[in-house]
Formats: structure tokens, C-alpha cells, sequence
């Protein structure tokens, strides 16, 4: 995993060994490309919940708000999945 530029927003563009991008978003956000398009997959943890007055379950994503905290997470989940 390298890192190839902080843009004036501040997101970090990471390119990992296997040619994928992975960028790390200010906002909390961390998401990925897939190599073959232009989409890109967020990566984030999800949690489930299911509100009292329902009878169907939601989900929403975890950011992730100190950088610090976004990197272990982003180093963890490459030594998990690269």
C-alpha cells in the first residue's frame, strides 16, 4: 500500500498491491474501486437497527471521523482482504 496524494480537501488516495485505489475521505468516509469500473465501494462498518415502531430492520455506516482511527482501520481491513 502506498500513498499517492492528499488533495486540497484533504481525501488521501491509497494505491494497494493489487492495483486497486482506496481513498480515505475527511468526512469519515473510507471506499474503494473495484479495478475494472468506475464505481467505488465503501468499506466502512455497518450497523443494523431496527426501530421500535417498525417491523423491518435499517442499516447505516460507521464513519470513521479521526484520521488516525481511519488509517488503522484502512491498514487492517488491507492485511484482512489484500
Amino acid at each position: 500500500m502506498r500513498l499517492l496524494e492528499v488533495n486540497k480537501n484533504g481525501t488521501a488516495t491509497f494505491l494497494l498491491t493489487d492495483g486497486r485505489l482506496l481513498l480515505s475521505y475527511q468526512s469519515g468516509y473510507v471506499r474503494i474501486d473495484n479495478g475494472r469500473s468506475d464505481r467505488l465501494y465503501q468499506i466502512n462498518r455497518v450497523t443494523r437497527y431496527k426501530p421500535t415502531n417498525s417491523e423491518y430492520y435499517y442499516h447505516t455506516r460507521v464513519l470513521i471521523p479521526n484520521e488516525l482511527d481511519r488509517l488503522e482501520y484502512i491498514i487492517n481491513w488491507v492485511k484482512r482482504n489484500v
